[in-house]
Parts: structure tokens; sequence; C-alpha cells
């Protein structure tokens, strides 16, 4: 298979990858050493983010029957649905406000950890997101526009930082 999204838990010296076809969540020391399963059985996996100060990873599944975005505790333990339906494609955590920001396939959505306040925050299919929660700031590729653009953390007040030369941004930002 083939790796989708990245998270470096740089303070216990960790990078964590989905493998998407093989529906796998792994683990490795920063060198690359030390490969683990973090956990298996799941569906496409999409990307993967992680949560230090709960010890949680959220993760995104498409395409198959268990589409949507889902978290588990970093041992891999205590799965939870966060939300079902969504082709999760790409994941932004806000650990300061405890939301998700997530591709569902053709627009940017923002919903709760616990998967309350769903909002549609824009039209486009995103590439990938940063939130800064130290300028309330989240940055977005948009692969639809082929662009970037910064928006408040509600998606609000939106900047086009950069809007010419871009096809099909995808990827973390920053």
């Amino acid at each position: 298979g083939y790796s989708s999204g990245i998270a470096v838990d740089a303070a216990n010296g960790y990078i964590y990858w989905g493998s998407t076809q093989e529906g796998k969540i792994y683990r490795a020391d920063l060198d690359g050493s030390n490969q683990v399963t973090v956990i298996s059985g799941l569906g496409y996996v999409s990307d993967v983010d992680i949560d230090l100060i709960s010890g949680k990873l959220y993760f995104g599944q498409s395409i198959t029957s268990t589409k949507g975005l889902y978290r588990v505790d970093v041992d891999g333990n205590n799965k939870v649905t966060i939300t079902t339906g969504y082709s999760v494609q790409f994941v932004g955590l806000d650990i300061k406000n405890n939301s998700i920001y997530f591709n569902d396939g053709i627009t940017c959505r923002k919903i709760n950890y616990n998967g309350g306040n769903d909002n549609l925050l824009f039209s486009f299919q995103p590439g990938g997101f940063f939130v800064d929660t130290a300028n309330s700031l989240l940055y977005v590729s948009d692969i639809t526009n082929g662009r970037i653009i910064s928006s408040d953390l509600l998606g609000a007040n939106v900047q086009n930082l950069i809007s010419t030369g871009l096809n099909a941004p995808f990827g973390p930002l920053l």
C-alpha cells in the first residue's frame, strides 16, 4: 500500500502514519527504526494527526463503508467514532479549542472533538490544513481554485495568500 498522513511526536520521539490500503496506522522512532503497528483492521486510512496533550491520534477514512473521522489512544486502544458518512481525506487539529478541520472530499468542515457542531466552512476541496492557535488562524490549501488561503478559525476573514501558479495544492502547509 502507500502511506497517507504523518504526525510527529517530537517530545516522545515518534512518527505516526497511516497505511492507506492496509488499513493500519504505524509508529516508528524518529530515525525510522522500531516500526510497530499501532492499530489495524481499519478502513482506507487517509490522514493522521496527533493531540499530544490528550494522547490521541485522529484519523480519517475514505472510500470504504467505514468512511468518517475517528480517534484512538496513541497506543491503539479505545477507538472512538467522531462522525461517519464523510469521505475524510485531510485532517487538521485545533487542540486549543478541541476542534477538527477536515475535508469531506469536496468541502471543508469543522467539528468538535466530541462530534458536535459540524459546520461547513468552505465549498471547495481543501488539500491540507494548518491551525495556528497562537494567532487564531486557519491556513488551507484550496485544490479547487489553485490557491492557499488563511481565515479566522470560523472560516471568516479569508485572505488569499497565494493565488497564482498553483495546480491543485496538496499537503501540509506549515
